[in-house]
């Protein structure tokens, strides 16, 4: 969905626009908003206009609704245009939220809903700002509707989605509808997420869902999830429970991943749950890592963690590091530990490249240890590279260090070349050192080249020789002394 919100913390500026924008209020023009509409849709004669109210909105503290660009400059927002408070008075006093008490978490908001009409008052486009914000529309005049409680508003749009054909035109409504509260408007929603329309009107129709405070929200998109025929719509229904505030969310978002029927949707449940965090998440998580029989929804598990708090991920992939029976997730949780805290998982890498008994979470732990610092990962680098038992591991090292700076590399390199028991890893050694940065391994592979005992060694290396020679006059002349002989 296209709007942008927010959390507000710093001052904001604004810049006027150049062109400024004609509000025309029809406010008091006719009782009702519809009627209103009616007016707007006389004065414009029978041509396209932009057409905007007013209505209330519970949501979180400090969010904001912005549409249209916006920049930090100084710790200041910054915007162009009036905000719609300055140019139409009757916004610059709040309205009142509905209802004998406040909801806990939430403050009630003024929010402007613009929609831009065609000649048969179907919906072209929509934008929803708060009004401490201006308009970014594309015309010289907007009517002004005035004020509208969120179920008269819902209404209106209701009737403008019956006029509207396209699917864009719908979305553009849906965008709308998001903002506002209530149970016409949830109804609404819901009608369009279970009908038989396009699936990307109804997926955008679960996504609008996310906001929503009704009761049934956590139900309706559950059974969307679990139940719809588009996988647009099912993956749209998962991640709006994923943003939705009520708590019987996380059990749905618990019951898709644990028993759901589709693969994908029990992979999109564990990410949302991963995001939305809290201790039931966290557990159910860590069930399916070491219990699901799915091996590509236990990597996705693993790799969900990486969204928990920092102190819990650690613990859990550390665990799986070391501890899981499935190659895969050891891997995936030592991917995810160099992308959260690798300088904390030294230890840890470097006991998983000694002792573990799969080359690729060896191969998986020996990359997070090359992209430490040298001061950290450079030694077991080279222990590796001249001591592990396994051939392939100590080729993985040699790879690693053809990109590591300094005469100690060099030295290390050399001595593979003409030391270690395995041919692919004496030949690993001799390309590492044709790789080295700024040519420092030229002179050991023109010595390969005259003295090494393995002829096809030697031969490689004077093919290396030429290669380098391309670019490199250190390398010509070693490779023309070696053919003056």
């Amino acid at each position: 969905m296209r709007r942008l919100r927010l959390l507000l913390t710093v001052p904001l500026l604004c810049a006027p626009l150049a062109n400024a924008l004609e509000v025309q209020s029809l406010a008091t023009a006719a009782p009702t908003l519809d009627g209103r509409l009616m007016v707007a849709s006389e004065r414009a004669a029978g041509k396209s206009l932009w057409v905007a109210w007013r209505i209330g909105h519970w949501q979180t503290p400090g969010h904001i609704h912005v549409d249209g660009p916006v920049t930090y400059v100084n710790s200041r927002l910054i915007y162009e245009g009036t905000p719609l408070n300055e140019l139409i008075p009757e916004t610059a006093n709040a309205l009142a939220a509905p209802g004998p008490a406040p909801r806990p978490g939430l403050q009630y908001r003024d929010i402007a809903i613009a929609i831009e009409l065609d000649r048969n008052q179907g919906v072209r486009r929509s934008r929803v700002t708060s009004v401490e914000f201006p308009l970014t529309i594309e015309a010289d005049t907007l009517y002004w509707l005035g004020s509208a409680s969120a179920d008269d508003s819902t209404t209106l749009l209701s009737a403008m989605l019956a006029r509207t054909a396209s699917a864009e035109g719908q979305i553009e409504i849906i965008d709308a509808l998001a903002v506002h509260d209530g149970n016409q408007a949830f109804n609404l929603l819901t009608d369009i997420a279970t009908s038989t329309g396009p699936s990307k009107v109804r997926g955008e129709a679960a996504e609008a869902m996310s906001s929503s405070l009704h009761p049934a929200a956590a139900e309706t998109l559950y059974q969307l999830a679990g139940n719809d025929r588009s996988e647009r719509v099912r993956e749209e229904a998962v991640e709006a429970l994923e943003d939705l505030r009520d708590p019987a969310a996380v059990i749905h978002l618990i019951a898709l991943a644990r028993d759901g029927d589709r693969d994908s949707i029990r992979m999109e449940a564990v990410d949302a749950l991963a995001e939305r965090g809290g201790v039931k998440a966290v557990e159910t998580i860590d069930y399916l890592v070491w219990n699901d029989g799915n091996l590509e929804l236990v990597e996705e598990a693993v790799e969900a963690i990486e969204d928990l708090p920092l102190h819990q991920a650690l613990d859990m992939l550390q665990r799986i590091a070391i501890d899981h029976p499935q190659a895969v997730a050891r891997a995936e949780a030592i991917h995810a530990l160099a992308d959260l805290e690798p300088e904390q998982s030294v230890a840890l890498f470097e006991r998983v490249v000694r002792e573990d008994s799969n080359a690729d979470v060896r191969e998986e732990a020996l990359d997070a240890i090359a992209d430490l610092p040298d001061d950290l990962g450079l030694a077991v680098l080279i222990d590796v590279s001249r001591n592990h038992s396994h051939r392939g591991t100590r080729r993985e090292a040699i790879e690693f260090l053809a990109d590591k700076a300094g005469d100690r590399v060099v030295a290390v390199l050399q001595q593979a070349v003409y030391e270690d028991d395995h041919a692919d890893v004496r030949e690993s050694a001799l390309e590492a050192l044709s790789e080295r940065p700024n040519g420092d391994g030229i002179v050991i592979v023109a010595k390969v080249a005259q003295t090494h005992p393995d002829p096809e060694l030697r031969e490689d290396a004077i093919d290396a020789l030429a290669d380098m020679a391309e670019d490199d006059q250190r390398a010509f002349q070693a490779l023309r002394l070696l053919i003056s002989g």
